[in-house]
């Protein structure tokens, strides 16, 4: 994917990985919160570590 390794604004980065057919994680604060978007047609979901 063309944006692999980039920092993004989150909307830009949401918006690159629905458009792209295959699946994704998006690390929007690493070690605690992601997104991830499955190959398969779903739902994505919200991965959250809680703070220590």
């Amino acid at each position: 994917m063309k944006i692999d390794g980039l920092e993004l604004a989150l909307s830009k980065a949401l918006h690159e990985i629905c458009m792209h057919g295959s699946g994704a994680v998006l690390s929007c604060i690493p070690g605690r919160l992601a997104y991830y978007r499955p190959e398969s047609p779903g739902r994505g979901i919200i991965l959250e570590r809680p703070p220590r």
